[in-house]
């Protein structure tokens, strides 16, 4: 054997007996410790007492063999005690158990000193140098996101676009920075709460006077364009309207903004991406970006949401990158893609959403006794839609080319479907004035025999389908049927 003194056994006790206590890493001390025991005695004492014998953890793969091999020798069954055989010393009987002189396996059924010696030296050197986990790739210097999952997709135009997921874990915030807001009204004071709350400084500006505002918020405020430029803010963002982005950025002093990353936060790409190509100096940096979120929906947080981008002409990369590290600090989803791709995916979801919850709200929804949890989502969609203006909803199909197209696609679903309704109408009906026939004559076949609706009318089928059956049914009822007499004109014969 090896000695007296062992090393710690990773073993967890799972006792098929009541009241039995795992016994996890080292084994706890006796009732009585009077001299060192062996551990092959004392685990085969519990393996005696109807306990099994499993590993709970390994640090590495030799001391996983080590704890499956003595794990396999001491779970085979014990022999029958030998006559006269040694007992359990009362040294070493643990606490509870029911008799100290319970038997034991001899000496003659341990298994060799040899395989106790190499299992030793094994777990020793495991235990004595694990193995750690690989650590996690280091953050960026900047701060920026870490890209973790690259997907492209076409959008309906063609465009093909490669979408960058940002990792799940956020980064932590970048450098102060100073960020002017143009258009500090719901939507800019939204913005300017969360740059304050990571430690930028912001400068509101705007038509009207939002100075208590902004002062509650802890942002700066001034209503002249000249006092914002002075600043000499790193990044400036356009929070404007669609339909006023022209009259604005006209009236802006545009050549002090020569050095400065220029961002737009509208919801048209576009349009937003040619008037500022168009109007701006060209050593000004383009962002184009659109938060699909706002005051309402981004109102616990940004976690989770999407923020879209396009880096469509910059040339300070790290500066780019300091400004979209705010977004990523939050949580956002950082999704990267082209102008185009977005008005397309825009007007598939964004209009469409704001058409749904405007005609809804035309209805004069709202709620009732019985709701539902699908009428419950539907009245979101209003809540949340009419709570924006009708000049955003107009800048939505204004301004974004693929928006007139989905616009007259719900038109023509709307038309099918109540073509479809029509269409089952009239088959129940032609049914019915079959049915009637079948009463009137005794020829005739009966109702039960006559064709069934149309498919086109409740089952799937279209209206030109029902208006073919529909005629198909009235040559067929034209026919006498197969063995009745038939009607002559004139007298009997």
């Amino acid at each position: 054997m090896l000695g007296r003194d062992c090393p710690p056994l990773p073993f967890a006790l799972a006792p098929t007996a009541l009241a039995a206590v795992p016994l996890v890493g080292p084994h706890p001390a006796p009732a009585r410790r009077t001299s060192p025991r062996r551990c092959d005695d004392y685990l085969r004492h519990h393996r005696l007492q109807g306990g099994t014998l499993v590993p709970v953890a390994a640090a590495a793969p030799l001391h996983g063999l080590f704890v499956g091999a003595v794990t396999a020798c001491l779970s085979s069954p014990p022999p029958p005690p030998r006559p006269g055989g040694p007992s359990l010393p009362s040294s070493i009987a643990p606490r509870g158990s029911p008799s100290p002189a319970a038997p034991f396996r001899g000496r003659a059924h341990s298994p060799p000193p040899l395989f106790f010696f190499l299992s030793a030296c094994l777990y020793s050197c495991c235990a004595m140098d694990p193995s750690p986990p690989p650590p996690p790739p280091p953050a960026a210097a900047d701060g920026t996101p870490r890209v973790v999952a690259e997907a492209a997709t076409t959008a309906p135009d063609g465009a093909v676009t490669v979408t960058r997921v940002a990792t799940a874990t956020r980064p932590p915030p970048p450098p102060p920075q100073v960020i002017g807001i143009v258009g500090f009204g719901n939507f800019g004071q939204f913005l300017a709460a969360t740059f304050v709350k990571q430690g930028h400084k912001v400068i509101g500006m705007s038509r009207g006077d939002y100075s208590a505002a902004a002062t509650e918020l802890g942002a700066s405020y001034t209503r002249d364009a000249a006092v914002l430029v002075a600043a000499k803010p790193q990044v400036v963002i356009f929070c404007t309207s669609i339909m006023s982005l022209a009259m604005v950025l006209k009236a802006f002093p545009l050549a002090a903004l020569a050095d400065t990353l220029v961002v737009d936060v509208l919801s048209v790409k576009v349009h937003a991406a040619a008037l500022l190509t168009e109007l701006l100096p060209a050593a000004a940096d383009i962002l184009c970006t659109h938060p699909m979120f706002g005051p309402e929906s981004g109102r616990a947080g940004w976690g989770g949401l999407p923020f879209v981008y396009d880096r469509l002409r910059v040339r300070d990369g790290p500066r780019c990158d300091r400004f979209l590290a705010v977004w990523a600090a939050e949580g956002c989803r950082m999704v990267e893609m082209s102008v185009s791709t977005h008005d397309a995916y825009a007007a598939s979801t964004q209009f469409i959403t704001h058409t749904t919850g405007r005609l809804l709200a035309g209805l004069g929804v709202g709620g009732t006794p019985i709701n539902t949890k699908g009428y419950e989502s539907l009245l979101g969609v209003v809540d949340t839609t009419i709570k924006d203006s009708f000049d955003l909803y107009y800048g939505l199909y204004k301004y974004n080319p693929m928006a007139r197209a989905q616009l007259d696609r719900l038109e023509a679903s709307f038309a099918a479907i109540r073509s479809r309704l029509d269409a089952c109408e009239a088959a129940e009906a032609d049914v019915a004035a079959q049915g009637a026939a079948a009463a009137k004559h005794d020829a005739a076949p009966p109702v039960a025999d006559a064709p069934p609706p149309p498919a086109s009318a409740c089952n799937g089928g279209t209206a030109a389908d029902a208006a073919a059956a529909a005629a198909t049914t009235a040559t067929t009822a034209d026919t006498p049927a197969e063995g009745a007499p038939k009607e002559t004109v004139g007298a009997a014969v």
